[in-house]
This record gives structure tokens, sequence and C-alpha cells, in this order.
């Protein structure tokens, strides 16, 4: 299960410009690399107009299983720096080694940050 919110993605596109946006080298409006967001009221406008950028999120709705690990949830910091498969890879070692998603949280997050401390080999 992933759900990028990014412009460049044919769903988002589609939305983006019925509300007279555009994207531009998978940009929004050649600003933002996210098609959603919480902040970035200045892109955003009153409450009453439609606008491209929207803070409403898509939802999904599934049952875990005994057979999934864990849920990696992350914001564009961390996946525009780090791919998914390198995320699980780091989150199923850090979890091997001390048992501790608290810990491997921070670790994952301190690697979105120094995205050059990522291993080469994840």
């Amino acid at each position: 299960m992933r759900n990028m919110h990014k412009p460049n993605c044919a769903s988002e596109r589609v939305r983006i410009e019925k509300l007279g946006g555009v994207v531009y080298d998978g940009y929004l409006n050649g600003q933002l690399s996210v098609s959603r967001a919480l902040g970035d009221w200045h892109m955003k406008g009153s409450k009453s107009s439609s606008c491209p950028l929207s803070a409403e999120p898509k939802l999904e709705e599934t049952t875990l299983s005994e057979e999934d690990e864990f849920l990696i949830l992350g914001c564009d910091g961390l996946w525009d720096v780090m791919s998914s498969q390198c995320a699980v890879t780091i989150a199923r070692k850090e979890l091997m080694l001390h048992n501790d998603p608290e810990r491997c949280s921070r670790q994952e997050s301190w690697l979105g940050r120094h995205s050059s401390a990522i291993p080469a080999t994840t």
C-alpha cells in the first residue's frame, strides 16, 4: 500500500488541471513537489475558492493481518530521498537489532534528514 501525493501522478494531475492548476516539470504550479499538503497556505487561497493544492487526504482502508510486519508512514521529506524498499529494509534491520519500533522510527527519520547517510546497499 503506497499513496504518493505527487503532481505528476495521473489521477492527481487530472484533479489539479480540473481546478485550474498546472503541473510543470513535476511541480504543482511550478512550485511544490506535492499535490496535497497541510501547510503552504500561500498557495491555497480562501476556503471558498477551489485550489489545486488540497489538504484533503486520499483515504484508503485496508485490513492488516499477522503477515504484515509493520506500517511506515512518511512525508515527502522521507520519500523524496528514500525508496519504499529502502525504508522497509532499514525498518526490518532496526527491528531485528533492537525490537523497538520507536527507535526504528527515529532512525528512519534521521536518515530522511541526512540522506547522504543512507547505505548504498539498501
